[in-house]
This record gives structure tokens, C-alpha cells and sequence, in this order.
């Protein structure tokens, strides 16, 4: 399944590529909804034009191709904007809100059995 990802995630385990040091990869975790269902970490990559590199935990806005099969999902940046402030900083969430989980827009298609959604209360 191929699909367009946005939204604020937290990067982290930063490393970059030996071929082009230009390149890097980040651990994200994606949040899941739904009985049971545990977040699934993700891959970004991402050509940030410079050999510097993120701090774990920063927080970034993130536009990106997504291809994700069971438990696995690789993201390639269109776009990659880190919040600013230093993530090391105590104060560093105070900017952002308070949620228990992170929103993500997907936009895209799958296929598989079609869901049965007359079960739901009204």
C-alpha cells in the first residue's frame, strides 16, 4: 500500500547514509487506532542538502511518500520542517500541545476486505 502522510512526529536514531552523507534516515512511530493495535515505527529518509543531523526527539512537520506493508512502513520526506528549539531543552514540549497521541492525515487507498460498519452505534 502506497500513500501521502502528513502531520508533527518525533524523530529519533538518526543516521546517515556512508554513500552520501547528505542522506538520512530517521526512526518515527506512527500511531495506530483501532482494539489492540500497537503503534508501528516507521523509516523516514530524508536529503537534507547538509551533513548536520537532528537531535533525537525533535520534533519535526513531515510531508511524505509513504509505503507501508504489515508492521513496517518506510517514508520518504517532501517535506521536512523541524520545530524550532533545542529538544534537549525541559521546556522544549511546552510550545506544543498537550495531546496523548499524534495526528496524522493519510491520504491514499488500500485493498482488502471491504469493513463492516453496521456493527457501530449510531
Amino acid at each position: 500500500m502506497s500513500f501521502q502522510i502528513t502531520g508533527l512526529f518525533q524523530i529519533g536514531d538518526g543516521v546517515q547514509e556512508d554513500n552520501d552523507p547528505r542522506m538520512a534516515r530517521y526512526t518515527i512511530s506512527l500511531p495506530v487506532c483501532g482494539e489492540g493495535a500497537s503503534d508501528v515505527v516507521g523509516k523516514i529518509c530524508h536529503y537534507a542538502g547538509t551533513t548536520s543531523q537532528f537531535e533525537n526527539a525533535t520534533v519535526i512537520h513531515i510531508v511524505a511518500k509513504a509505503w507501508a506493508k504489515p508492521n513496517d512502513i518506510l517514508l520518504e520526506a517532501i517535506s521536512f520542517e523541524p520545530c524550532p528549539g533545542d529538544p534537549t531543552d525541559n521546556f522544549y514540549f511546552n510550545a506544543y500541545p498537550d495531546i496523548q497521541t499524534t495526528y496524522a492525515f493519510v491520504v491514499g487507498w488500500c485493498r482488502g476486505p471491504p469493513i463492516d460498519f453496521s456493527s457501530l452505534a449510531d
